[in-house]
This record gives structure tokens, sequence and C-alpha cells, in this order.
């Protein structure tokens, strides 16, 4: 039984790496257009909602355990410049603290960690050059009143990962001063 569960292990960490590479996620490459995008999507998921700059996809991929919501995310010329992997339980108040440690240690055995920050309350590992982020933690919802979670991996094309890094406050990844 021990054999199997070390089998287990190795099999996941070997679809984690192979499945994460930095100019896109699986087959969803950085520069395809939306309509590539979309075609790729409705063949792997159970649902897709295309809309004008985004496509929200589920039930696609399984992840650590998880099937996280799929956001392909497009310039204005609709080529596809992001792609976020949202864990998050909306209905839930807190974090999934064993799903984060697996997606982190998934995400350091296959990138080269440039950053790890908190800002407001989540985490950020920052992998790449900001081409790969994750995001782990609760923020409050002013608007609502109460704490969300947040658990994401986001995959950017280069220009995109430095742009996010900015609007999170997380200035740039520089391995020097980590």
């Amino acid at each position: 039984m021990r054999a199997l569960g070390n089998i287990g292990v190795a099999t996941l960490f070997m679809c984690i790496s192979a499945a994460w590479a930095v100019d896109g996620y699986q087959d969803l490459q950085f520069g395809m257009n939306q309509q590539q995008a979309g075609q790729y999507l409705e063949a792997e998921c159970s649902s897709v909602d295309i809309q004008s700059n985004t496509i929200q996809a589920s039930k696609c991929f399984r992840v650590a355990g998880q099937e996280p919501e799929v956001n392909a995310i497009f310039d204005g010329e609709e080529k596809l410049v992001a792609i976020e992997l949202d864990f998050a339980n909306p209905f839930s108040q807190s974090v999934d603290e064993g799903l984060g440690r697996r997606i982190a240690d998934g995400l350091n055995k296959a990138y080269q960690l440039d950053d790890h920050t908190s800002v407001d309350g989540i985490q950020f590992l920052v992998f790449e050059g900001g081409q790969v982020i994750f995001r782990f933690g609760l923020t409050i919802n002013h608007f609502l009143g109460f704490a969300q979670p947040v658990t994401s991996i986001v995959y950017a094309a280069p220009e995109t990962g430095e742009s996010l890094m900015e609007r999170w406050g997380l200035g740039s990844a520089d391995p020097s001063e980590f």
C-alpha cells in the first residue's frame, strides 16, 4: 500500500511538471486567438462561457486533486496573454491549507522561485520573472463585509506578468532581492 502512495505522489509531480509550461498551460499557448482557445476549451471542458476579452471554463483539468475554474484572458488584439486557474470556493470563508501546500510544492519543483511576499493578507509566490504567480490567502470583500479565499495560479506572457506584478504591488521579481 505504501508503494502505491509513492507512485501516486510521483504521478502527481510528473503531471504538474509536464503540464505547466511558461509558454501557456497545457495546449493553451500565449498568442492564440480567442477562437482557437475557445475551440480547445470547448473540447476539454464541461462548460465554457466566451466573453469579449475572456473565456471562463469549468471542469477542464485536474490539478492537485481539484478541478479549478479556468479564465483565459486576451489583449485588445484578441491574443491570449494570461491563463488563471482559480481553485477558490466562492461559498467558503476559509482557505484549504493542504491544497495551498500541494500547489506551492509542485510549482517550486517545476519553476525557479523569484520572490515570496505578502500583500494585504495574500501570499504571493512569483516564479520565472512573473510568468507564473501563485496567490493564496484570505481577502476582505469590503462590499459584502466578509473574507473570501484566494487560491489561484496565473500563467502570463512576459509583458503581462510584469503588469500583474505592478497591479498587485509586487514590484519586480529580481532574484538578487530574494
